[in-house]
């Protein structure tokens, strides 16, 4: 018996979804201090010395709310020697969150589930390796256990900006998929968008 190829096609969606990476938002809403940079090297002032620096840091005061960037799962709370308190989030793909120089995490368990935009901590100013920058929050991501660009996944979508009125802003000529490509929005947006009716023009 020869498969419908709708019946295929919504198979197929479920699969990628399925396994899809996560997308990320930012852990707190304080401006970037230190970018990722991890071919050309930056001053630190507390080392007095150019290094390289895997992580993006966000100024905050003290005490400021640290949100998951992503669902999943707590791996870890530790106290690193170099980045002070620490939190590490499993996500899907292989994928991990690290939020660092944390004063408290008594928000969240080792295994805990946690949804995006949850709280999970509060920044503090225990890393040793950046102890004389002003109080922020160290955040990373990695992918099997390499260090990646946060802000590669981060989503620059604006949360004011809802479906709904973004799509009547598209007519139909503009081109859905170079804009899910330059905005890194998932596939179920994707979808959303079909059932609201605006048309793609894929390449």
């Amino acid at each position: 018996v020869k498969e419908n190829p709708a019946t295929e096609n919504v198979t197929n969606v479920e699969q990628v979804e399925k396994t899809k990476d996560p997308t990320f938002v930012n852990p707190v809403d304080g401006e970037k201090i230190k970018d990722y940079s991890s071919d050309n090297l930056v001053y630190s002032v507390t080392l007095d010395e150019w290094t390289t620096h895997l992580g993006i840091d966000y100024k905050s005061e003290k005490t400021d709310i640290v949100k998951a960037s992503a669902d999943g799962k707590i791996k870890s709370i530790k106290n690193d020697p170099r980045y002070g308190l620490t939190v590490v989030i499993e996500h899907t793909n292989g994928f991990e969150s690290v939020y660092s120089n944390l004063l408290t995490a008594e928000f969240i368990t080792v295994g805990e589930e946690v949804k995006q935009g949850q709280t999970i901590a509060t920044v503090g100013n225990t890393a040793r390796f950046e102890i004389a920058d002003e109080t922020h929050l160290h955040f990373e991501i990695k992918q099997n256990g390499e260090n990646v660009d946060p802000n590669i996944y981060l989503s620059s979508f604006s949360s004011n900006v809802t479906l709904e009125s973004f799509s009547r802003s598209l007519s139909s000529d503009d081109n859905i998929y170079a804009w899910l490509l330059l905005y890194g929005h998932s596939l179920w947006n994707l979808k959303l968008l079909f059932k609201l009716g605006v048309t793609t023009n894929t390449p």
